[in-house]
């Protein structure tokens, strides 16, 4: 099976700050944008999804083996709340089927059996090495990956280690070709903090988070619901008083389906918000 990636931009250092270097010249990209599309700006999901596709697909197109059929496109690996990158299928596979219109262009889900217990972007090499061989990832009932070509989104690549677990996984499935593509790369840093210093650089404390809550477009993901609940129990409290009780129900419904209120490192702020919902009226629903 043949494996590639491309990526939209890499980081490098200036005057010890961090600044992304676009692979495509006409292409702006902010460590602080990138930062809130990490918990849940849709908006820049949507930028970040289109530009995906109008600029790296064309490197494709001149290699693209018309013998693979349909191209099969994909996210990084999630059980129940979606990561950052889920929300970059849309509008990739909008802009996709724009420009390749001959070309039948469908989408699946990677499953993950269960999230990192912690914050994956804070782990080395050999840990994210380890925490990805002992996680089982797994393909919906009735995809047929056979001499298939993917195109797997994610939003950046540090070690590789979640790509080569990707990479097992559909060769497995006797795919032809495996296309990775990232809006950041980072392999080359040996810094072990990057990643986690990218996600936080535009999100410095709960009202932060709270804010986010107000935008438009806002998505809860993954990141922001696993940040909250490993907040202080005041900081908890202040997010209860001034979010939805929409926000405060996906949170938990996630959570809970994903099977953190049994990890310890997120039991307590679990219990917080699941006690406060439960005083909040009303029972609407956003996650469906």
């Amino acid at each position: 099976m043949r494996s590639e990636r491309f990526c939209l931009g890499i980081i490098r250092a200036e005057a010890d700050a961090l600044a992304i270097a676009p692979c495509v010249p006409e292409l702006s990209l902010t460590i602080d944008e990138y930062s809130r599309f990490k918990y849940g700006d849709s908006r820049l999901a949507r930028v970040y999804g289109e530009a995906l596709a109008h600029h790296l697909l064309p490197r494709l197109l001149a290699t693209i083996d018309r013998d693979c059929g349909e191209i099969h496109v994909t996210s990084s690996a999630y059980r129940n709340a979606p990561p950052a990158s889920a929300a970059l299928l849309a509008p990739f596979l909008h802009t996709a089927r724009i420009l390749l219109a001959d070309q039948h262009i469908t989408h699946f889900k990677t499953l993950r059996a269960q999230p990192t217990n912690g914050d994956y972007a804070t782990l080395g090499t050999t840990a994210r090495k380890t925490v990805m061989q002992q996680t089982a990832f797994g393909l919906p009932e009735g995809v047929d990956l056979r001499d298939r070509h993917i195109v797997a989104l994610d939003d950046i690549r540090v070690t590789g280690a979640h790509e080569a677990a990707l990479d097992k996984l559909f060769a497995a499935h006797h795919a032809r070709r495996v296309t990775h593509l990232y809006i950041l790369d980072v392999a080359h840093s040996e810094d072990p903090t990057l990643e986690a210093r990218l996600n936080d650089a535009a999100i410095a404390d709960i009202d932060t988070l709270i804010a986010m809550t107000r935008c438009e477009q806002f998505t809860p993901n993954a990141r922001f619901g696993k940040r909250i609940m490993t907040e202080t129990p005041e900081a908890i409290h202040k997010f209860i008083r001034n979010v939805s009780a929409e926000v405060v129900e996906c949170l938990i419904t996630n959570a809970a389906d994903d099977g953190l209120d049994r990890m310890q490192r997120y039991q307590s702020g679990f219990s917080l918000l699941a006690a406060a919902y439960g005083k909040m009226r009303g029972d609407a629903h956003i996650c469906g």
